[in-house]
């Protein structure tokens, strides 16, 4: 779990490096390219005219992106209740029916981790629920220990129903893929220790794996069932198997590298960011301490983030 920390020239990079089936992109927002230029009184901005420029873009359309309708969140809470598999589903077989013959790669999911975290253990994005006791200006009190662990399932299981309802029905005549998108950041300990290894690696599996591990195992990762214990929801075996494997590709917005310090567990006031039991530092703050004989981040990678 522990990074390896390589020099190299920071023009050798090519796309060689990577196998011939990798794909790159960007993201960008609707407003950007949702066409209609010349309807309802619109006229073209200079998004229009820039890929009019640049045709042949494959797009990776998603279906969620922290966009709860506000009535779903009044009526049951959301991903909050288990009632949005459903909704979600019947929205994701909208989308299929009405654009699959055109998308050829749905993104069931972007960012669930973030969703989870800063919705509802730190409240920093909507719908803005946490413990009123944190602070982070919470516009709605919930309940940091339990909630993101619910969303999170809810959100697997969601993307799950709409992978099976698309392979099942869509798949073959639309000849697509389907998959999903986490952002994730990359964890490496404090020092050499034994404790600050052992937390990157706690931390790592409540971030990367909280997600990830469920598609690729149908249960999620060790760490997580030791440290949240009971908090944590629990497959079926029926679900654990429309889990795993969910996904034709997994995307990654990758963001930055933390280093983990371990920390002792705390006994009471839990949430999902105390769980891991490690205190997190930005990599670039630390650098120049860490890795005095560099002289840029941009001078040393870690292998392993890939």
């Amino acid at each position: 779990m522990v990074g390896i920390v390589q020099e190299y020239d920071t023009s050798s990079p090519s796309r060689s490096s990577f196998p011939p089936d990798f794909l790159f992109g960007t993201a960008s927002s609707a407003y950007q390219y949702e066409g209609a230029a010349n309807e309802g009184g619109r006229a073209p901005s200079i998004w229009d005219t820039y890929t009019e420029k640049y045709p042949c873009i494959e797009p990776f359309v998603t279906i969620f992106h922290w966009d709860v309708p506000q009535s779903l969140e009044d009526a049951y809470g959301g991903f909050l209740g288990p009632q949005i598999v459903k909704d979600f589903t019947e929205f994701a077989e909208v989308c299929f029916r009405e654009f699959g013959d055109r998308v050829k790669h749905w993104i069931t999911l972007n960012g669930p981790t973030i969703f989870s975290d800063l919705g509802y253990a730190r409240g920093m994005k909507a719908p803005g629920r946490c413990f009123s006791w944190l602070p982070f200006n919470c516009t709605t009190h919930g309940d940091s220990s339990t909630e993101p662990y619910i969303v999170a399932h809810h959100l697997l299981l969601a993307h799950a129903s709409a992978v099976n309802l698309y392979r099942k029905n869509y798949q073959k005549s639309q000849m697509g893929e389907i998959g999903l998108a986490e952002s994730i950041v990359w964890l490496l300990p404090m020092s050499q220790s034994i404790a600050d290894t052992d937390a990157a690696s706690r931390a790592l599996a409540f971030n990367l794996d909280w997600f990830i591990g469920p598609l690729s195992s149908g249960s999620y990762p060790d760490e997580m069932e030791k440290y949240v214990g009971d908090r944590l929801p629990k497959f079926s075996q029926e679900q654990s198997n429309l889990v795993k494997g969910s996904f034709d590709f997994i995307g990654i917005n990758y963001y930055t590298t933390f280093y983990a310090e371990n920390i002792e567990c705390p006994t009471h006031n839990k949430t999902y960011s105390t769980d891991f039991c490690a205190n997190l530092t930005y990599a670039c703050l630390t650098l120049d301490t860490l890795l005095p004989k560099r002289t840029s981040r941009t001078a040393s990678t870690h292998e392993e983030q890939v």
